[in-house]
């Protein structure tokens, strides 16, 4: 007997694009397994997946091998694009940290939920991702930076700080904590893993020198004195997302888990007069999926949405999202 776990109500699927470039795993397998393989709380599990949401901090979307750049290491999310689905068309309302933050965890654009410039919070009583996942059965985990206010609003279900390495300040990921989480979790879990790199401060002792940088289309007639660091910083996260891809591969979380990598914010071009930029975001999909042809584009506040949805959310009383608005690229 073959037990059908086709996932049609990924209603996310509504906003991507048939312009996306599709690079989808080779899973169809996960669509039918055997009985046999699977008990009843391996199906509860599977029709409520685990999110595994890797934040980078401050990398420029052309700074990505998979995006054109052949200098920089960036292997393992390399190895998500060839594995996953990437996205070419993914904008924010506001391309600084804290604000294209808060547009993941609220579903709102910045202007609505009260972040709309960096280091301030958004407004008391907001709805977050964490109070509707905890309904549905979900821990909400925040692992390493957040960046985000006031606590009343963004009540973790955990959080894992980040961690010393040497004589550093804290700011590595706890990847120890993170594995240890992951391997006791019993229910449902979204984790936000939120990486500082490869944002500053920059080494100026590193492995690279001005040669090595790639010219990208708006770097201009000098390369900046930091750039050589800024590859190093891009090459430590390397490493800090090729370990937490090990945990996914050492605890089979590929069978009931959503990947999704993006950075919190770029480096690059900004479009001054509309205060948004095209800052990818690469997916490793539970299942492949079917796009239909008439969205062009996403944005910052289409991830809650796809999480939301993919949880089985109430979504009839749902005042988080900008339901019109996810829709404007099209």
């Amino acid at each position: 007997m073959k037990v059908n776990l086709n996932l049609r109500k990924i209603l996310c699927v509504k906003i991507l694009s048939y312009k996306i470039i599709l690079i989808v795993f080779s899973l169809s397998f996960f669509s039918f397994i055997s009985s046999s393989d699977i008990n009843s709380k391996d199906i509860a599990i599977e029709e409520k997946p685990n999110f595994i949401f890797y934040l980078a901090d401050d990398q420029d979307k052309l700074d990505y091998g998979t995006y054109g750049n052949p200098n920089v290491d960036t292997k393992a999310v390399d190895r998500l694009a060839s594995e996953g689905i990437k996205f070419n068309n993914f904008y924010t309302g506001q391309a600084i940290c804290a604000p294209t933050r808060s547009q993941i965890f609220t579903g709102k654009y910045p202007i609505k939920n009260g972040c709309f410039v960096n280091h301030i919070g958004v407004k008391p009583g907001t709805e977050t991702i964490i109070s509707y996942l905890e309904k549905e059965g979900y821990e909400v985990v925040l692992a390493g930076k957040s960046h985000v206010k006031p606590n009343s609003v963004f009540k973790w279900s955990r959080y894992l700080d980040l961690i010393k390495i040497g004589n550093s300040k804290p700011r590595y990921l706890p990847i120890s904590k993170i594995e240890n989480y992951i391997s006791k979790v019993d229910k449902p879990f979204c984790i936000i893993i939120a990486s500082t790199f490869p944002h500053g401060p920059y080494p100026k002792s590193n492995d690279y020198n001005s040669q090595d940088i790639f010219k990208l289309p708006y770097t201009g007639k000098n390369i900046p004195n930091y750039k050589t660091g800024y590859y190093q910083n891009i090459k430590e996260d390397n490493s800090q997302i090729n370990k937490i891809l090990d945990i996914v591969d050492r605890y089979n979380l590929k069978n009931n888990s959503l990947f999704i990598l993006k950075p919190s914010l770029l480096l690059g071009r900004r479009n001054n007069s509309r205060f948004i930029e095209n800052i990818g975001q690469i997916i490793m999909p539970l299942f492949s999926i079917l796009l239909p042809e008439s969205i062009k584009a996403i944005d910052a506040t289409t991830v809650a949405k796809c999480m939301l949805e993919l949880s089985k959310s109430d979504l009839s009383n749902l005042n988080i999202i900008e339901n019109k608005e996810i829709l404007s690229y099209r």
